[in-house]
């Protein structure tokens, strides 16, 4: 079989969502990273989403699916228009990122051998997928992609997959540590993505608040800044929230950026207060650790693992629990020294699961791979002799 290059490939990508957390940032960095190796992507995409304003920019060629009002409108659509693509024969791979879609194109690509399938998953899920209905769709997906160790060992627990398909290729993430200047001011900071992050900054505005109010022996050194994200920014229901916040930020010191303006400054905070509960491991919170700032993480399964697999890196906390998550910000601020070093021990290992060159490598190979065993597959489906 020929050498397989991915300058020959076109991909069609498929991120049909409002939000921008890390898969959608995942869905953009995999068509960019597609292009600049010659190949061509294709977006399918909700129009004036984040995900579109962002490809815009990256000038990555977009399809729009109207976002139908009902979800049921919403799937008889999408079914209408993967049909119309599939039928155009013009993609190497389908690559999907949220499970709605993923389950539908697997019921889609049953009768359609020819592209690969290729599913990256990030997410929170209360429900396993071994029933014969699941095994019998799961054949059809050529691999899938996880961001983390930890997650990769949700997915080969959850599916009725072979472990072989499932690969972990981790956040890819660039990081270029600045040098810190010594200081006895500790920077607390938090990044706001989404409406769902926003409605919990009441409750970590009110963690500060208490944090300044009530513990003397660290109230002068603390500061505290919210990066808002393009999604929130701006937004008639962020001002709602924040005009709500005013009085408390005035009287404890929070500032307000935007996070496309200052996410550079990120890299100086002291220690990152996590927000997505929704899912399992966030891009920031890795950023974060790869600069040697400790995280108190919102909790989830896969979090806790990541706790427990680099120990001291940070602690965790329960989603609106104000008396657990003002302890552990007391406790990482006393004990930052110890907390920032135990980052600094686990740092090569870290990078090498999530730097970008693993996952550029990873992403490579998964996409060459499933592509030369679907071709062989189907040269072996050609040869086949018919039974009389």
């Amino acid at each position: 079989m020929d050498k397989v290059n991915l300058n020959n490939f076109t991909v069609l990508y498929i991120c049909l969502s409002q939000k921008w957390s890390s898969i959608e940032r995942r869905a953009l960095f995999d068509a960019t990273f597609l292009r600049n190796c010659g190949g061509n992507p294709v977006l399918l995409c909700y129009k004036n989403t984040q995900v579109d304003r962002e490809s815009r920019i990256e000038e990555i060629p977009r399809i729009y699916m109207k976002r139908e009002p009902l979800k049921f409108n919403r799937i008889l659509s999408f079914v209408s228009k993967m049909r119309e693509l599939l039928k155009e024969d013009r993609f190497e791979i389908v690559h999907s990122y949220h499970l709605t879609e993923f389950w539908i194109n697997s019921f889609l690509m049953k009768s359609k051998l020819q592209p690969s399938m290729i599913f990256t998953f990030n997410q929170n899920l209360s429900t396993s997928y071994h029933s014969q209905i699941s095994k019998w769709l799961l054949r059809r997906v050529d691999n899938v992609l996880t961001l983390s160790a930890e997650v990769h060992d949700f997915v080969c627990e959850s599916f009725a997959l072979s472990p072989q398909k499932v690969k972990n290729i981790g956040f890819g993430l660039d990081v270029a540590k600045p040098d810190k200047d010594a200081s006895e001011i500790v920077e607390i900071g938090c990044v706001v993505d989404n409406l769902s992050e926003l409605q919990r900054l009441r409750v970590i505005v009110r963690v500060f608040s208490f944090l300044k109010s009530h513990h003397g022996d660290i109230a002068d050194s603390l500061r505290f800044s919210i990066y808002l994200g393009p999604r929130v920014y701006n937004k008639r229901n962020a001002k709602n929230i924040l005009t709500e916040l005013e009085h408390e930020f005035y009287a404890s010191d929070i500032m307000i950026y935007s996070l496309q303006e200052k996410e550079s400054e990120l890299k100086n905070l002291s220690i990152l207060i996590g927000m997505a509960f929704e899912e399992p491991l966030n891009d920031f919170e890795m950023k974060a650790l790869l600069n040697n700032i400790p995280v108190l993480f919102p909790r989830t399964a896969a979090r806790q693992n990541l706790l427990y697999r680099y120990p001291g890196i940070g602690e965790s906390y329960m989603d609106g629990d104000i008396r657990e998550a003002t302890s552990k910000i007391h406790k990482m601020v006393k004990q930052l020294k110890d907390y920032t070093n135990a980052s600094k021990v686990h740092e090569s290992r870290i990078y090498d699961v999530h730097g970008i060159d693993t996952y550029a490598e990873g992403l490579k190979l998964a996409y060459e791979g499933s592509y030369t065993k679907r071709q062989r597959y189907l040269a072996s489906k050609r040869f086949l002799p018919r039974s009389s």
